[in-house]
């Protein structure tokens, strides 16, 4: 079930008159409708997780469990009739018919059951539960009429296919994404409007539409809508062709099971047309406007009868008609609360107390019904004749004040973020001084915070990384590639390791000139930790723990790169005697033990700068350095071969095997795989002369 069935599934599900359940593939139930829960007795919370479990009638857990086993085993369909069990002790007899839910790879994730009431017959206990086969008629099994089923089964075909013509024949654009905001689902009016097919757009990036300047906006909306709610604004897209669409996107989150974000649906209306016109629109009023007021601030005169006069502005900025008149007056405008303070006002001007340049911040009604807030002055000018009355100032700072709130709300979102932050935070000076710590940073280091604060980072970085910091600190991040950043160190007050990725971001002051750094810290121990584990089983034998062949190669590399004169460098290949034998007649369990026993014979038996390494099923290669004469390499070798050869205790009891071991020494007219090749030929003679014994590579006579 694609996520876009799914959503149309749980839709239509709660309107069914059929219960219907899903499990996961452990038998966990994550969703129920309101019919299963009228049939069980449980409440939608209560059924899920193992809850639903708890409601069947215990002679029947068994075979429920057997046939949705089955099921699992098979791939196929199941049905099973069983009894829920209310809290009163009444029970309802229902058959539960589903499929097996599978992912996109075909892994089965989980059970999707439709479940019809039965009548109420005698249910003997013990009875087998067996699978009901379906009857010729295709509204009955086993004699009972569930045609009440199928009509809801058809209800939903029908339901679905509803909605699919709904949402391919829209006006609007419609795009479904997942939480990654990859667009998995998308409509033909919505390739249509971006000049590109459905496949173009399926699998991308939904941000790959936009033009740059809506971006941004287009990313916070997405962003917003994780938190929940729904969004709207109006952004600009890219045509194929190039040319701008304007676009009206109206975005709907996809909340999954457990309230988890699994996406958003948006739709996206084409407004261009309309947005010229608005812009034409817009562009005639200004015009306009502008001939008619002097200033964007209302000035309004007040006669002391109350009658009152307003400049052309008012009228644009509150939304009221030219002469408008409220049966109220003027105070009428004032919020509410505001009114006491500019009754108090009005009165000080009229006693000359209140001067004409001390501001009163308050709101006024738009005709709309909102109100706008207006910082107002007012002067009384009643004895001048040529006014008569009380001019009053009035000027919007509406987007003022929202972009006041908008940064008290931004530093306190930050400061939450800061504090509150699983990933290390710390404000940095440009010389390195922790201004300020949350409490992730000071876990990683193991300081308390009063402690980190003022004193400086360099302090708690690994003397080695210290450059680099330091560098990173001076430097903007648009300078620094982002793709090569590389972790650092940190010394843990317990004078431990942390292994961080840090990331600092400059800044700046009103002048542009960089003031301070945020740098936020990760701890990526347990990961440092993971790669050399993981490293360490790519090059070295799981049973043995000795180098395998990759390792081996690269060992021989190295060693081929800086070997000396001819005959310094040396492979035994060691292949040990009748080992198949082990195997054969004790079992590999067995064999498993001999290996790891002689391979640690193998390890006391060489020098102590010489390289052993596992090269596969019984053989094994010793890379020896610095041989100063071919007897030094032969005493090795005889060494490893007595060792191979004494008994073998097990836990099991004992085993007898030897080895053949086959010496090549450099003579500096091979490559390293010649000399592989050799030690490997050598081996062989051995054990064709006989076995248990070293055999040393001679070009003549072996080649």
């Amino acid at each position: 079930m694609t996520e876009r069935d799914r959503e149309q599934f749980l839709h239509l599900a709660e309107r069914l008159p059929i219960g219907i359940f899903e499990l996961d593939s452990e038998f966990r139930c994550i969703f129920v409708n309101e019919r299963l829960c009228e049939l069980s007795g449980l409440t939608s919370e209560s059924a899920l997780g193992d809850g639903w479990g708890g409601a069947l009638h215990a002679d029947d857990v068994d075979s429920m469990v057997a046939e949705f086993s089955r099921a699992l085993e098979t791939g196929s369909d199941y049905r099973i009739e069983h009894r829920w069990v209310r809290a009163d002790g009444s029970s309802t007899n229902c058959l539960s018919e589903g499929q097996l839910q599978r992912d996109e790879n075909g892994v089965i994730i989980g059970f999707l059951s439709l479940v019809t009431e039965l009548p109420q017959v005698p249910h003997a206990k013990g009875r087998p539960k067996a699978p009901l086969e379906r009857s010729s008629d295709a509204a009955l099994v086993n004699g009972r009429d569930i045609s009440g089923r199928i009509r809801a089964e058809e209800l939903l075909d029908e339901g679905l296919a509803l909605y699919q013509h709904i949402v391919e024949t829209a006006a609007d654009g419609i795009v479904v994404v997942d939480a990654d905001d990859v667009t998995v689902f998308t409509t033909r009016r919505m390739a249509m409007l971006l000049g590109c097919s459905i496949d173009d757009l399926l699998g991308t990036s939904f941000f790959d539409i936009f033009d740059d300047e809506s971006l941004p906006t287009a990313q916070a909306m997405l962003q917003r809508c994780r938190n929940g709610g729904d969004e709207q604004e109006e952004v600009t897209l890219r045509h194929r062709d190039g040319r701008i669409i304007w676009a009206r996107l109206s975005v709907s989150p996809r909340i999954g099971p457990e309230k988890t974000y699994r996406g958003s649906v948006i739709l996206i209306a084409d407004i261009t047309e309309q947005h010229e016109v608005d812009a034409q629109l817009r562009y005639n009023e200004a015009r306009l406007t502008s001939l008619f007021e002097a200033t964007t601030d209302i000035m309004i005169v007040v006669d002391p009868d109350g009658a009152f006069y307003t400049s052309p502005s008012g009228t644009r900025i509150l939304g009221y008609p030219t002469g408008h008149i409220p049966p109220g007056g003027l105070l009428s405008f004032v919020h509410p609360d505001d009114l006491e303070r500019v009754t108090a006002a009005r009165q000080e001007i009229f006693e000359g107390s209140l001067m004409f340049t001390e501001r009163l911040r308050v709101r006024i009604r738009h005709a709309d019904g909102h109100y706008r807030w207006f910082d107002c002055t007012a002067e009384n000018q009643i004895d001048v004749p040529t006014v008569g009355g009380t001019v009053i100032v009035a000027r919007d700072v509406t987007v003022q004040r929202a972009a006041e709130e908008a940064q008290t709300e931004a530093e306190a979102r930050f400061r939450a973020a800061f504090v509150r932050s699983p990933v290390g935070m710390a404000v940095v000076s440009l010389g390195g001084t922790l201004l300020d710590v949350n409490t992730a940073f000071a876990r990683m280091t193991g300081h308390t915070q009063p402690r980190l604060v003022d004193s400086n980072l360099i302090s708690l970085v690994h003397p080695d990384d210290r450059t680099r910091i330091m560098r990173d600190l001076g430097s903007p991040s648009s300078s620094r590639d982002s793709g090569t950043q590389e972790p650092i160190r940190l010394i843990h007050a317990s004078a431990k390791t942390v292994w961080v990725l840090a990331d600092t971001e400059l800044v700046p002051r009103a002048d542009g000139s960089p003031d301070y750094a945020i740098a936020m810290i990760a701890d990526i121990t347990g990961r440092k930790l993971l790669e050399e584990r993981l490293e360490h089983q790519a090059f070295h034998d799981p049973l043995t723990d000795l180098g395998n062949r990759a390792e081996l190669r690269r060992l021989m590399d190295t060693a081929w790169e800086r070997r000396g004169d001819p005959g310094s460098l040396a492979l035994l290949f060691v292949d040990l005697d009748r080992f198949k034998d082990v195997n054969d007649t004790l079992g590999h369990d067995v064999g498993d033990e001999v290996l790891t026993i002689a391979s640690r014979r193998l390890v006391g038996s060489v020098r102590g700068k010489d390289a052993v390494t596992r090269y596969g099923g019984d053989e094994f290669v010793v890379l020896c350095e610095g041989i100063g004469a071919p007897e030094e390499v032969i005493a090795v070798a005889n060494r490893i071969r007595e060792s191979l050869a004494r008994t073998y205790h097990l836990t099991t009891g004992y085993v007898e095997i030897e080895a053949s071991v086959g010496v090549a020494i450099d003579t500096g007219e091979l490559t390293s795989d010649d000399l592989l090749r050799h030690a490997d030929l050598a081996s062989y003679k051995a054990k064709e002369a006989g076995r248990n014994r070293v055999h040393v590579f001679d070009d003549a006579a072996d080649s």
